[in-house]
This record gives structure tokens, C-alpha cells and sequence, in this order.
């Protein structure tokens, strides 16, 4: 300390403890510690240790075929809250809509379906904290394709299809173009239950969730995805050059379980303190 000329020269204390094990006064004499390396650990099951999860000598390996498996042959699906009715929250003794946004990677029209698993259908759950309602059946979805090549005669198209149904279902011409802007002369009863939107290779699609007046916790549930396309078969692959028809084209089918969150539920009197708040 006597050789110091400044205060400056001076280590504080924060950079003594973060610096090294042995503190020193002199800021010249500190150097930074060793940062020790992170292992990956298997995970195993805790009633009958069978491991779940196992560490990958070369991580990128395996993970990233299957990242790249999924992005350029699954579905991506978004899931979201509608806020086009005022309520936001997911409250308790309320149904509140959401929607489904469905991108299809490939270059062939899918159909896809969506089933969710409700929490009635798990023996172990006497009384569900809320109920999810989608559309059944499978929707298409178009294929995907470049910027330029999306055309929007085809959706004017459907547009215009729509009004002309309108008009020969007896409705008038200002109620029959309504419909044809809209597109939701499709939808369920409730208005919120359908496709939303059709969009190139995207479809948006709304669903309802109807809470219990008693619900808690997250809104977590399983969903099974199914689609289908047809994949058309190059002609050169066919033996002595024939043109099979059914060989040719060939119907492929596909599943896989995905989890969606919408999120937590809201209280009747935190939902009702937020709306009369100022």
C-alpha cells in the first residue's frame, strides 16, 4: 500500500472476488479465473432408472438431421390468442378463441388434421379445468412455392365463388360481397371455429377453449397432427418405362404429437380488478 500512488491502483473488493482465489491490493496483479466446462448428464427415470436422456459425443449429429428432417417435411404450427373480442385473458367460467397457424414446407398440397386431447379423456383427472374445440376433419393446405409465383387469382377466385353462392342462397348483393371479403361463410356457428384465413401455403385456422369456473394452471395439451400428400413419382424410376397411374402417384401419411401452451389461467377476481381498473 505504501508503493501505490493513486487510489485507482487500488483493487475494490468486487473485482478481488471475481478475479482470483488470492486476493491482491495491486489491480496489476489480478487475473481472471478459470471457467470450468459444462458436461452434459443423462437423465434417468426415477422409479426404473432407465435413462432418458443420453449425452451425444457430437451433438450436432443426430439433433440437427432431425431439425432438418422437420423443418423441410413437417408442418409448422403457431398457436395464439384472439383478441378481436376484447378478452385477452384466459379466464375462469369463459370460453375464449384462439388460432392455429399451419405452414406446409413441401412442395405438394397436404391435408391435415388436428385432434386434441382433452383433459376428460386422461383416466386420472376427475373434474378438467377446460375443454378445447377444433375443426374436424382434414384441411388443405396449398404447396409451397417462391415469392413469385404465389398468384392471387386463385383467391379471387374463391372470393368470388363465395358470392355467387351467397347470391343463389337468396342472401343480397351488399350481404353476398360481405361474404366473399370475409370468407367465413365456412366457419362454425359461433363464428370462431373454422379457417380464419388462406393464405398461399399458410392456413390459420380458430379453435375454442371453454374454462371451468374452477380451473387453475397452465392451458397444456397434447395434440395429434395427421396429414397427407400425394407425392408424384418421376417417371424414370418406373420399370421398362411404363406409365402406371397408381404408381405413379402414391399417398403418403404421416402423425406426430406436439404440446401447445396457451398459457396460464386467470382468476374471476384478478380478470375483474384488471377490466374495472383505470
Amino acid at each position: 500500500m505504501m508503493n501505490l500512488d493513486s487510489i485507482e491502483d487500488v483493487a475494490p473488493v468486487e473485482a478481488r472476488w471475481d478475479a482470483s482465489w488470492s486476493g491482491s491490493l495491486r489491480a496489476s496483479s489480478l487475473t481472471p479465473l478459470r471457467i470450468p466446462l459444462h458436461s452434459k448428464m443423462s437423465v434417468r427415470c426415477a422409479v426404473c432408472r432407465h435413462i432418458l436422456i443420453k449425452p451425444e459425443q457430437k451433438s450436432q449429429s443426430v439433433r440437427y438431421k432431425i431439425k432438418l428432417m422437420a423443418s423441410n417435411y413437417l408442418p409448422s404450427l403457431e398457436a395464439s390468442l384472439s383478441t378481436t373480442t376484447g378478452i385477452s385473458k384466459l379466464s375462469q367460467g369463459r370460453s375464449c378463441p384462439f388460432s392455429i397457424t399451419i405452414t406446409n414446407p413441401l412442395y405438394d398440397s397436404i391435408q391435415v388434421r388436428l385432434q386434441p386431447y382433452n383433459p376428460a379423456t386422461y383416466p386420472n383427472i376427475n373434474r378438467p379445468s377446460f375443454h378445447i374445440t377444433l375443426p374436424q376433419g382434414f384441411l388443405s393446405v396449398a404447396a409451397f412455392a417462391e415469392a413469385w409465383e404465389y398468384d392471387e387469382d386463385d383467391e379471387d377466385m374463391e372470393q368470388d365463388q363465395m358470392v355467387l353462392d351467397a347470391l343463389e342462397g337468396g342472401a343480397g348483393l351488399a350481404d353476398a360481397v360481405k361474404v366473399g371479403a370475409d370468407g367465413r361463410s365456412h366457419r362454425g356457428k359461433s363464428g370462431t371455429i373454422g379457417v380464419l384465413e388462406k393464405r398461399a401455403n399458410m392456413l390459420r385456422i380458430g379453435g375454442e377453449v371453454a374454462i371451468s369456473r374452477d380451473g387453475s394452471g397452465d392451458i397444456k395439451f397434447t395434440m395429434l397432427v395427421t396429414y397427407q400428400y400425394r407425392a408424384e413419382e418421376p417417371a424414370d424410376d418406373q420399370p421398362h418405362g411404363r406409365a402406371d397411374k397408381s404408381a405413379a402417384s402414391q399417398v403418403k401419411s404421416f402423425s406426430f404429437l406436439t404440446m401447445v401452451n396457451l398459457g396460464p389461467i386467470v382468476s374471476k377476481e384478478l380478470a375483474r380488478g384488471e377490466h374495472t381498473g383505470p
